[in-house]
């Protein structure tokens, strides 16, 4: 029996001393000196990262409807998107001598990617914008409104 022992003895020594230990290191020095580097970023960026209504709808194409007129029963509109960013805006001020307008030019997307601001020379403030969804575009006053108002909905043909 003790001839026996003394070889389990030897062989369990032999692969405790083989096993590879994990040395784990901890950082005692304060939190201000242990802060995360800032990831850098593009600040000329204006593309949102991910899935938008740029990157996932199909968001170009002809919408029209008929949107609200403080002077008139109504504008029918129609509003063009080109995939190269450009547009073309028609609007009919109903009952209105000389109401037929065309307006075409560019558009830039917000940097979240849900809106659109037509480009067509008016100052900041005063520039059209609208959110863009599935099928839909709703005209709103700015970039923050959350508001999708019916009677401001455009649909797409």
């Amino acid at each position: 029996m003790k001839k026996f022992i003394l070889p389990v003895l030897v062989a369990g020594l032999a692969l405790t001393s083989c096993k590879k230990t994990e040395e784990v290191k901890t950082n005692d020095a304060p939190a201000a000196e242990v802060a995360p580097e800032a990831p850098k970023t593009d600040s000329t960026a204006t593309v949102a990262k991910g899935d938008t209504t740029e990157t996932s709808v199909d968001w170009n194409g002809t919408y029209t409807g008929k949107l609200p007129c403080a002077s008139c029963p109504g504008i029918e509109t129609t509003l063009t998107l080109n995939s190269d960013k450009t547009y073309t805006l028609d609007e009919n001020y109903l009952e209105e001598k000389d109401g037929k307008t065309t307006e075409k030019g560019t558009f830039t997307w917000s940097k979240d990617g849900s809106f659109i601001t037509l480009n067509n020379g008016e100052k900041e403030g005063l520039q059209k914008i609208f959110k863009v969804g599935e099928g839909n575009v709703w005209m709103v006053s700015s970039l923050d409104d959350k508001v999708m108002k019916e009677e401001y909905k455009l649909t797409k043909k």
